[in-house]
């Protein structure tokens, strides 16, 4: 099977909107937007952008600090500590056993189709929301996609690769 390729990481998706933040939190394009990454110890989320860093960002409560690195700008936000384990299910790939209020915020702050209404009365969901909630459709389709049967407690997204995760290596000098 081929690998599916992103524009952005699964971080971007499930870990981002913790912080009050989506891919289009970074102007009104997503051309600034390069990625986000979780820290090695689940504390901080991490957003690569290409160029500017908007006051909007700067003036969140999460918002830690920015650095250049390699021509890009990387901006540091706190994950709240209440999402902290959260954060551990979403290196597991356990998505489906985030906190309901986890779940609610990516939901409404990702940026991705959750509930929009479509032709013929039905509404239309993007697949790595219906995850999170092991949507018994999303299950079937991935069963006949896959040929294969999928256990009762399986995940329906992909375990986070290494794309998704960074480790900040700072010091703190005094």
């Amino acid at each position: 099977m081929e690998k599916e390729k992103r524009s952005f990481n699964l971080c971007t998706i499930y870990v981002l909107p913790l912080v009050g933040l989506n891919k289009y939190s970074f102007g009104t394009t997503t051309d600034n937007y390069v990625n986000s990454y979780l820290s090695e110890d689940n504390s901080h989320v991490i957003v690569e952008l290409k160029g500017y860093v908007g006051n909007v960002i700067t003036n969140k409560t999460s918002y830690r600090f920015a650095y250049p690195k390699d021509g890009h700008n990387f901006v540091v936000f706190e994950l709240p500590a209440n999402y902290r384990n959260d954060a551990e299910k979403f290196r597991q790939g356990k998505y489906s056993e985030f906190s309901e209020d986890a779940k609610k915020i990516i939901k409404k702050g990702s940026g991705l189709k959750h509930k929009v209404p479509v032709v013929g009365g039905k509404v239309e969901t993007d697949i790595a929301l219906l995850a999170l909630d092991k949507d018994e459709e999303l299950k079937q389709y991935l069963e006949k996609k896959l040929g294969v049967k999928l256990s009762a407690n399986a995940e329906l997204a992909s375990i986070p690769g290494e794309d998704n995760f960074i480790e900040l290596g700072l010091t703190v000098t005094h």
